[in-house]
């Protein structure tokens, strides 16, 4: 629903719903919108990666703020800076895999992985059916689980779909994961060509899935010091 708001600006807490709502659009890292007295948008600035152009990121920008506020944003006071995502890798946090098992019996299969930042050790494990499908899901969830003791949380992730297919002509993993944040619902996707085995193809593709929110989400579980 548009919230129309008074003299075309923003209530007090407007320009900080704004830039949660910007920040929620693709390909973005963060925003920050700055208004004059009486609420209206002065300047608004947005860091995104490289995945699409600031022209269609401004044109986002402007959509957002009409179909959530009501509000005409002028192109000319959306400034967009971009970085690659190899430059957002060193401040990014990011988990190193310590290893995995697994354990087949005749219906079943146990799965274990293990995770390591910063000399603590995290495990997660998960059993399910010991069929191709099953135990490719099982190993996504166990990766899912070891996340959460990360996280210090239950309900961060979850498992949509794991998928094996050819890129390249090569044997290849996706991973779809669900992502809960702020009460919403985001689709996450990671993939990864199988180097080693099947197992550490689809943990390295669903570290992949997070590796864009796992610091906000690291942060926002109150484990940063």
């Amino acid at each position: 629903m548009v919230e129309r708001l008074a003299d075309n600006g923003l209530d007090r807490d407007g320009a900080k719903r704004l830039e949660e709502l910007i920040g929620r659009m693709a390909g973005v890292i963060s925003a920050k919108v700055i208004t004059d007295g009486s609420g209206r948008p002065l300047e608004i600035h947005v860091l995104t990666n490289m995945d699409r152009s600031a022209k269609q990121v401004a044109r986002d920008v402007q959509s957002c703020a009409a179909s959530a506020f009501g509000l005409q944003v002028d192109h000319r006071i959306i400034s967009i800076a971009q970085v690659s995502d190899d430059s957002l890798g060193k401040a990014q946090l990011r988990l190193k895999i310590k290893g995995f098992g697994v354990q087949v019996d005749e219906n079943s299969v146990t799965v274990s992985v293990s995770l390591s930042y910063k000399g603590g050790l995290y495990e997660g494990t998960a059993t399910g059916m010991s069929k191709a499908q099953g135990r490719h899901a099982t190993a996504a969830l166990a990766c899912v689980n070891c996340l959460h003791k990360f996280l210090g949380t239950e309900f961060a992730f979850s498992v949509v779909d794991v998928q094996k297919a050819k890129m390249a002509g090569l044997d290849a993993f996706t991973v779809v994961l669900s992502h809960i944040y702020e009460g919403r619902q985001t689709m996450l996707t990671g993939a990864c060509i199988v180097q080693d085995d099947d197992y550490m193809a689809v943990i390295k593709a669903t570290l992949q899935c997070v590796n864009r929110v796992l610091d906000k989400a690291w942060r926002d579980a109150g484990q940063a010091s």
